[in-house]
């Protein structure tokens, strides 16, 4: 950002070093409000939503890039060590929720890092950012470093931005993208209905006794009571495998196929 406001001539306008030119000097003071705007222009450009209405609800000389660099510092900034450690902290903190949520939290660490006067290269950031997301970005990540590996940190965030919106995953919940393929499985096989491998049905699997039918937390041998066997006497599970809880030899397969796979679930 700092750079930015370089080129254009303005960063000594928002510091405050280049100061109002009197109204006698209309001709400084015309440029000095043109370059003043458009800083402010620029500097929005840079600050998520919720910045944003902060400094409209905030700012009382509008449209001023002097005014908003200095509430943005009074508001974010900090010189010392402390203050630099926190915004390094914001930076690293985001983790990926749903994609517009990570973008917007990584547009806001970013923020704090420019104005807390802590200078990272944009580089840097892109690769801290692009080894926050997952497995399934791997063709984001692919297309960042064969071309736009020196775009500034947040054109990067843009083309993110951009990359969910056309894969249809702006909205991505991390539940399951963050976890890897075993878990992901070893998940669903103890907590959810398996697949038979042979005929393709789903069942319920036990893996305190080894059969079908039911789960753990109803098997009747771990938990022997009267009670419990009143309660499933008569009683059909609709994800039962078969139409009793005698083990067919495809059940046996099945289940030693799930018990090499997962060997966790051996007790």
């Amino acid at each position: 950002m700092e750079a930015k406001l370089i080129d254009i001539e303005a960063y000594d306008i928002v510091t405050g070093t280049t100061l109002v030119p009197n109204d006698l000097a209309a001709e400084e003071k015309k440029e000095y409000v043109k370059l003043n705007r458009k800083a402010y222009s620029m500097i929005v450009d840079y600050l998520s939503p919720e910045v944003i209405n902060y400094a409209t609800s905030a700012l009382t000389d509008r449209l001023s890039g002097y005014g908003l660099w200095q509430l943005l510092r009074t508001k974010y900034a900090g010189n010392d060590l402390a203050a630099r450690s926190v915004a390094v902290g914001f930076f690293l903190r985001p983790k990926l929720s749903t994609l517009s949520i990570f973008i917007s939290d990584m547009r806001t660490a970013n923020q704090k890092l420019i104005l807390s006067g802590l200078v990272l290269d944009d580089q840097f950031k892109t690769l801290m950012m692009l080894d926050k997301l997952p497995d399934s970005f791997n063709s984001f990540r692919d297309i960042i470093s064969m071309g736009f590996s020196t775009e500034s940190f947040e054109r990067i965030l843009k083309k993110l931005e951009s990359y969910g919106i056309q894969n249809n995953i702006d909205n991505l919940v991390d539940s399951e993208v963050l976890k890897s393929p075993i878990t992901s499985l070893y998940s669903k096989s103890i907590n959810t209905d398996i697949s038979c491998p042979h005929c393709k049905r789903f069942f319920r699997f036990c893996s305190h006794c080894g059969k079908t039918g039911h789960t753990e937390a109803t098997c009747f041998q771990k938990n022997n009571n009267s009670d419990h066997q009143s309660k499933l006497t008569g009683s059909t599970s609709k994800h039962q495998h078969s139409s009793n809880l005698t083990m067919t030899k495809e059940d046996e397969n099945a289940i030693n196929a799930i018990y090499d796979r997962y060997p966790e679930l051996r007790l």
